[in-house]
């Protein structure tokens, strides 16, 4: 699963296809866009038709997309991410994940900060 609305995240998802991953097995998850409903969406390529033509091929090559989604957890087995629970505008998902590519928002969590 490759999560994020950057350059980076995109540039995850060819160098996943470039090494051999079939399409059936990735999955794209567009993160929900801001809570500001007046803010402008703007995508990371800066032009709609640059993107439309991306979401287009990834649609065409067979990858899941899901949009409009937050990471709102994970479930783990072990040492290793086994599902990833998103929550879309209408329901929760929850995904198995052998492997999350995380390109969205960088924070900490209040436990975390308390104990640095």
């Amino acid at each position: 699963m490759v999560y994020g609305d950057c350059i980076e995240a995109y540039s995850c998802l060819a160098a996943l296809l470039q090494s051999g991953l079939p399409p059936r097995l990735l999955a794209f998850i567009e993160p929900f866009p801001s809570r500001d409903p007046l803010a402008m969406r703007v995508n990371c390529f800066n032009n709609e038709t640059v993107d439309k033509r991306v979401q287009k091929s990834i649609e065409d090559l067979g990858i899941t997309a899901y949009r409009r989604c937050t990471l709102v957890g994970w479930t783990i087995s072990g040492s290793l991410i086994s599902a990833v629970k998103l929550l879309s505008p209408k329901k929760e998902l929850v995904l198995p994940c052998f492997a999350l590519f995380y390109y969205g928002v960088n924070g900490m969590d209040l436990r975390t900060f308390k104990g640095t």
